[in-house]
């Protein structure tokens, strides 16, 4: 009867260290697993943030070309503008020198 519980004992025994050694090996595939997902995860936040940035200067250089477009706009009003106002000025002053003119 000793034996045979000497016997259950070591057996016993034997399957704790075998179990300790599986849970083990399990932490062990757990822990490369979260890594695995950690690695994986930082991955697509670079490429996440890769396509951000892309984005971002798509947008900045579709806001520098419109405010470009905008400046060439405004100039060439401007400009109008100013050859209106000239033209002004010269119509003005032939009506006064022909004013003048019919004077004397």
């Amino acid at each position: 009867r000793i034996k045979w519980l000497e016997a259950c004992h070591e057996a016993h025994q034997a399957t704790i260290v075998q179990g300790a050694g599986e849970v083990a090996e399990l932490r062990a595939a757990l822990e490369a697993l979260r890594m695995e997902h950690l690695l994986h995860r930082s991955e697509q936040k670079a490429e996440h943030d890769t396509e951000l940035l892309q984005l971002r200067t798509s947008m900045e250089d579709v806001k520098g070309e419109e405010l470009r477009r905008m400046r060439e706009e405004f100039t060439l009003r401007q400009t109008d503008v100013e050859n209106q106002a000239l033209e002004v000025a010269r119509a003005e002053h032939e009506r006064r020198q022909l004013e003048l003119s019919r004077a004397h």
